[in-house]
């Protein structure tokens, strides 16, 4: 390899082109060419003799001419010819191993190409085995399809029959030329091999090389045939691929599709998202312009309430100038009409006590006459359910007894019949016996023979009349035991029937006990209805009772309005009492600076003021004397006598709660002692009713056996009579025996019969009365139920009445009061007004006493008074604010009593709420019941119209076939169970009826209320506006009861709410109030603040004119000159105070004066 690489890069050096290894070897073996072929061989046979010949010597190399030389020069030139020989063999070495490493890559390469050919084969094989696989199931496919059709006379044609063996016959020669290149395909490689390892022999080189050219050779034709087959394989397999492809087009084409459909919905998806984002977007905008909305809607309500309390303001400034021009207007007639009203309330108030007085002693009498009267109704009802109790106990023992009886009787006849049937099962055996002894000597007397001789004849007569004889005499002996039998069976009817008869007997007496039961249940129906009707005069008198009430609660109502004119005609001597101590309070005021004027002036002018002191004080004296008395008459008047009206009213009140509430307690002790006697009752019944049960129980039982018996007795009349016709004797005594006896079980099974159907008869009559009577217990428990139901309506009505009258009672008082408050602001208004004459009357004294400056002692004496005048008014004050504080606290005590009947007022509308909704729900069920009741009916209507078609049925199969006794005898059964059903279907009709009618007069009873509730005065304008409907049918009633009733729960529920809101309306109206009663505090306090100014300023100011002058008289006359202008400024700032302050007095008084015009 070096010497190779030494080689070529001299030749390179020298410039030759030296060419690479495998770079003239084609690139597959699919453009190998025969030729190509053989020069590779061949030069590779000729490298093998070569190079590959080790036998071969240096000798036949190198030349003789080679080692000699004749001179150096010729040495140079063989040494040159040598060298080029040397060159040239190293490349023919480097040639062949080159060509040597090109063929073992070659060939390499062509045994990778075998393999992967061999593997290509071994999966086209493959291939066609499944291909082969797939056409052979597709064939046999085919001839079943062609056997179905061939089947079914169905043409095919031919052509794809041809198509599939050539595809076929191709498939195996390709097979074929496969397996032939396979089998020779290792050939190749193997004498390859050998051949390049024999490098010393060239004869195996040439067979290796003529192999190796044959196998090629071999190859190259298989090689073409294995194209032709590919190339037809190749066209089935484009067939094929084809196929696949339009199938991959079409899956690709689908695949596209849904791919542009998830494109599309992905879009979709993703604009749905930009929407909803869009639509957040929007929210949240909408989100904002809402709240900014609801911002500008709250300041525009914010600005609505203002301006509505603006208005409100307006309205009330208004409302208050118009009631100052009205009030001015009105005081004088009050003031005037007083003294008579007041008189005139007296006597009236006399009177009244007088008649509630008398009322009251009658309500007493009354409830002294009802006690009785329920303790005598009480004693009347025990003293009926011991006799009741006591019938009970008497009928229970009479039908023990009778049960018993019966039960014994049914035994006895048990015993009977057994013992018959055993002898008659005897007497059938003994009949047997004999008729086989008949037949069996007919049959000896058939089989003899008159062939024999007179003698054998006379004999054989003589022994047959002999055993004629004896069987005739046996036979009269058995008739004999037969008749004597047959008479102690007739023994035995007779005790039988003499039995029945004893049992009919029993059936009278409980017939007879029945119907005395039902005598006394209508002796208690009469009782009951009686104590019904006393119920109505009760309820009747208890209506009468209430129009009695409503009168006193009108007459009470009048007195209250009579009590609110005297505290409102209180009220505005309050005002004006009020009003004028407002007035002298700014009267005192003025005063005291006129006194502080008056100290200055004090040293000039004491004689003069002294005088008009004294003159002051008398005329001070006189007129409060006079505002004294008549204060003392005023309050005395009209305060003692309003508090003693209130007073006795509150007494009566309390009386009639009193009374009310032991009325209740009875009516309550009466409604438990009904309900417990209810409960024995309901006891008794269903004892009564468990017994009665029991006894139909015995009574079904023993009719069952007696129609058993009556069957049994039929039987044995019928075997009877059909061993009386198989036996031929012709004794006339038996005969007549047997039809005595046959006549003899007809009548008893007849009597039997009879006696069943009169038993039932009378067990269907005490069922219906039972259950008569059981409706009748029911409907008067219902209609106590009602009553009850009633009572407890009344009372919570009575309730709401008198809450609602202490409602009104209260509105009244607090009413009443604030008018008297009223009228003491107008009293107080009044005295303003008489303290501002005064203060004109005092400035005009004080215009004298400024006249009259030199005089300083009657400046000390009106200081005096005046002080006098300020303690007086700072008393009243004091008085008129505690007085306003207990009002306060009163006021307040009624806030919470009447937030404490709103709450009760709200439980009792709950409460009629849930009673209405109960009565509703009672309405409906009992509609429902109705309805069903009604259907129950129709189907039994229908159940009697089939059993009578039934009857009809039977009657006429009775008339077809009354040769067939025994069909008689099942169809007149199926006719007494059909009028047992019958019966017991009219009971179930007439049961229905009662519950129906019953239903009707609860109805009735409802209608009933409802238009006592129209004639009641409390209820009248409720139920005028409740829309009536006229109709006939119990359903339109049930309706109209249960709309009626909705109505009036509606009605109810709106005037309760319309009370709620007036109660609204008036505590908004309190709360006003005590807003006004805050700014008059306000005023109180505003004026006492000033008033401690002001007694600062007085006990400042006479401490400067008290200092020492000394000076001349013409200082003294200049300050004498300057005081007044001083004192003048001074009471003129005090005086506009006291006026704005007067303003603001009576805003406030008209406000109140106003509102309580307006409620």
């Amino acid at each position: 390899m070096k010497v190779q690489f030494l080689l070529r890069e001299v030749e390179v050096l020298r410039g030759t082109v030296v060419e690479e290894p495998g770079q003239d070897l084609p690139d597959s073996t699919d453009t190998l060419n025969k030729s190509q072929l053989d020069k590779i061989v061949i030069r590779a046979a000729d490298l093998d003799q070569m190079f590959t010949n080790t036998n071969s010597s240096a000798a036949e190399v190198i030349d003789e001419h080679l080692v000699t030389w004749r001179s150096l020069g010729e040495l140079q030139s063989q040494n040159q010819r040598l060298l080029c020989i040397a060159r040239d063999l190293a490349t023919q070495l480097e040639e062949h191993e080159r060509e040597e490493k090109e063929t073992a890559a070659r060939v390499s390469e062509l045994t990778l190409r075998v393999e992967t050919l061999s593997g290509e084969l071994d999966v086209v094989r493959m291939t066609a085995r499944e291909a082969r696989t797939e056409t052979q199931a597709v064939t046999r496919q085919r001839d079943m399809y062609r056997a179905l059709l061939n089947r079914y006379d169905i043409e095919v044609s031919r052509l794809e029959d041809e198509s599939m063996e050539e595809k076929a016959t191709c498939e195996s020669a390709n097979e074929n030329a496969i397996q032939l290149f396979d089998s020779d395909v290792p050939s190749g490689p193997g004498g390859k091999h050998p051949a390049a390892r024999s490098s010393s022999d060239g004869n195996t080189n040439t067979t290796n090389a003529e192999r190796l050219e044959e196998t090629l050779a071999s190859l190259d034709t298989e090689f073409k045939r294995y194209r032709e087959d590919k190339l037809e394989s190749d066209k089935i397999y484009t067939t094929t691929i084809e196929q696949l492809r339009k199938e991959s087009s079409e899956a690709r084409l689908l695949n596209q599709k849904l791919a542009a459909q998830l494109d599309f919905s992905h879009e979709k998806l993703r604009i749905m998202e930009t929407n909803i984002s869009g639509y957040k977007q929007e929210i949240t905008v909408l989100r904002e312009m809402n709240a900014r909305y609801s911002t500008s809607a709250a300041a525009s309500e914010a600005e609505l309430a203002r301006l509505r309390e603006d208005l409100l303001r307006t309205s009330d400034k208004l409302l208050e100038v118009e009631v100052d021009a009205r009030h001015s207007a009105r005081q004088l007639e009050l003031a005037r009409a007083n003294e008579t009203r007041w008189k005139q309330e007296n006597e009236a108030l006399r009177r009244q006590d007088q008649m509630h007085t008398q009322l009251m002693h009658q309500l007493e009498a009354i409830q002294g006459n009802l006690e009785q009267r329920e303790s005598h109704d009480r004693s009347l009802l025990d003293r009926r359910v011991s006799q009741l109790e006591k019938q009970l106990t008497e009928a229970q023992s009479a039908f023990t007894e009778a049960s018993q009886s019966c039960k014994t009787i049914k035994q006895t006849l048990e015993q009977e019949l057994e013992l018959t049937r055993q002898k008659l099962a005897d007497e059938q055996a003994e009949a047997e016996r004999l008729r086989t002894q008949l037949t069996a000597s007919e049959q000896e007397l058939n089989e003899l023979q008159p062939k024999k001789d007179a003698k054998a004849v006379t004999t054989s007569e003589e022994s047959n009349e002999h055993v004629m004889h004896e069987i005739a005499m046996e036979s009269a002996s058995r008739i004999r035991e037969l008749q004597s039998e047959v008479d102690g069976l007739r023994m035995r009817l007779d005790s039988a029937r003499q039995q029945t008869e004893q049992m009919r007997a029993l059936a009278t007496e409980a017939e007879t006990r029945l119907v005395e039961t039902t005598e006394e249940n209508k002796q208690l129906e009469q009782r009951l209805s009686q104590e019904l009707n006393e119920n109505k005069q009760s309820k009747s008198w208890c209506e009468f009772l209430e129009a009695q009430l409503d009168l006193e609660k009108k007459e009470r109502q009048n007195l209250v309005n009579e009590n609110i004119r005297t505290t409102e005609e209180a009220h505005h001597m309050n005002a004006e009492l009020r009003r004028e101590l407002t007035d002298l309070q700014s009267d005192l005021e003025s005063v005291r600076a006129r006194c502080e004027s008056a100290l200055q002036l004090e040293a000039g002018a004491k004689a003069e003021i002294e005088a008009h002191e004294r003159f002051a004080q008398e005329a001070r004296e006189k007129y409060e004397r006079e505002l004294a008395l008549h204060a003392q008459d005023v309050e005395a008047s009209s305060l003692t006598e309003a508090r003693k009206q209130a007073d006795d009213l509150k007494t009566q009140l309390g009386d009639l709660q009193r009374h009310c509430s032991a009325a209740e307690r009875k009516a309550q002790a009466a409604t438990d002692e009904l309900t417990a006697q209810n409960t024995q009752w309901q006891s008794e019944r269903e004892r009564l009713t468990e017994k009665l049960q029991q006894s139909d129980k015995d009574q079904s039982l023993l009719q069952e056996q007696l129609i058993r018996l009556t069957q049994q007795l039929i039987s044995l009349r019928r075997v009877m009579e059909h061993t009386e016709e198989k036996d031929s004797m012709p004794s006339p005594s038996s005969t007549d025996a047997a039809d005595s006896s046959g006549l003899g079980d007809l009548k008893t099974s007849e009597d039997l019969m009879q006696l069943v159907n009169y038993l039932r008869r009378q067990k269907n009559i005490a069922e219906a009365s039972c259950d008569a009577t059981a409706a009748e217990n029911s409907r008067l428990l219902l209609r106590i139920a009602s009553l009850e139901e009633q009572t407890d309506h009344l009372r919570t009505e009575l309730n709401r009445e008198r809450k609602a009258s202490e409602l009104a009672t209260e509105t009244t008082q607090r009413h009443s009061e604030l008018m008297e408050r009223v009228e003491q602001l107008n009293l107080v208004t009044e005295s303003n007004r008489l303290l501002r004459h005064e203060r004109e009357t005092l400035r005009e004294n004080l215009t004298e006493m400024e006249n009259q400056v030199s005089k300083p002692p009657l400046g000390h004496n009106e200081r005096d008074e005046l002080q006098r005048k300020l303690r007086r008014t700072e008393e009243e004050l004091q008085h008129v604010q505690n007085k306003l504080n207990e009002l306060r606290g009163e006021l307040e005590g009624r806030i919470r009593k009447f937030e404490q009947d709103l709450t009760e007022a709200n439980n009792s509308r709950q409460d009629a709420e849930k009673r209405c909704s109960e009565y509703s729900v009672q309405c409906d069920s009992l509609r429902k019941d109705l309805e069903t009741r009604e259907t129950t009916v129709v189907k039994l209507r229908e159940i009697g119209r089939k059993y009578r078609q039934e009857t009809e049925t039977l009657r006429r199969q009775l008339a077809a076939n009354q040769s067939d006794e025994s069909h008689r005898q099942s169809i007149e059964e199926a006719l007494t169970e059909a009028r047992a059903d019958v019966v017991n279907l009219r009971a179930d009709l007439s049961v229905e009826r009662t519950q129906k009618s019953q239903l009707a007069a609860d109805l009735q009873d409802i209608s009933q209320i409802i238009e006592e509730l129209k004639t009641n005065t409390s209820f009248s304008a409720i139920m005028t506006s409740i829309p009536t409907t006229s109709s006939d049918s119990m359903d339109s009633v049930a309706h109209s009861v249960v709309g009626t009733l909705r109505a009036t729960f509606t009605a109810l529920s709106t005037e309760f709410d319309r009370l709620h809101q007036q109660a609204e309306v008036q505590r908004e109206r309190l709360l006003r109030l005590m807003l006004i009663e805050s700014q008059l505090t306000k005023a109180l306090r505003e004026n006492t603040e000033l008033r401690s100014r002001l007694t600062e300023i007085h006990l400042s100011q006479p401490i400067r004119p008290v200092q020492p002058s000394v000076s001349a008289n013409s200082s003294c006359v200049t300050s004498m000159v300057r005081k007044p202008y001083w004192l003048v400024v001074i009471l003129g700032i005090f005086y506009v105070s006291f006026r704005h302050l007067e303003c603001l007095f009576v805003q406030l008084t008209l406000g109140l004066a106003e509102r309580f015009a307006s409620s």
